[in-house]
């Protein structure tokens, strides 16, 4: 008896602890559009339109980061993968960018780019390798759609030890 009212006291215990729809991140998609690019030193931009998307969680607090899954960019002849990118929150929302310099800044003559929305407004920049110059545009469509919520890895082993106890449970009442 009382190994079953202590059974019991663990598996309430773990049922009022955060479940995992709360202690969860999302999985997101922003899709993009940039065109009307303006010159760091008044050269033509490489292209007049990029568009892209990023696949990404949300972080589980407001102080944490974005964490890119996956990515659909080309600029010129470099696309881009999931190592490129660095992350971070920006002026309330999203920022990505190209490993090389970061969230904001680009270096001219590299592959690089930076990419911010969700919060006090919207931009995407780009440099090109071999080029010397750089482009910027606040002029963008942003799309982003929520695709699924993740569940937070120890809110997960929480409903798997209380599921576990309620089975010890069920097999002693059996016995």
């Amino acid at each position: 008896m009382k190994t079953t009212i202590a059974a019991l006291a663990i598996v309430s215990a773990a049922a009022l602890l955060p479940c995992p729809a709360i202690a969860s991140a999302s999985l997101h998609k922003v899709s993009f559009t940039a065109t009307d690019f303006n010159s760091s030193n008044g050269s033509l931009p490489p292209q007049d339109r990029i568009a892209g998307s990023i696949l990404f969680t949300t972080p589980l607090n407001e102080y944490g980061t974005p964490s890119v899954q996956a990515i659909d960019l080309t600029i010129g002849s470099h696309t881009y993968t999931v190592d490129e990118i660095v992350t971070g929150l920006r002026g309330g929302g999203y920022g990505f960018g190209g490993k090389s310099t970061g969230l904001d800044t680009l270096t001219s003559g590299s592959d690089d780019f930076y990419l911010y929305f969700a919060g006090r407004g919207e931009g995407f920049g780009y440099s090109t390798a071999g080029l010397d110059g750089s482009w910027g545009t606040i002029r963008i469509s942003v799309r982003t759609e929520e695709l699924a919520s993740v569940p937070e890895p120890s809110s997960l082993a929480l409903l798997l030890i209380g599921a576990g106890a309620a089975g010890v449970l069920r097999h002693r009442r059996r016995l």
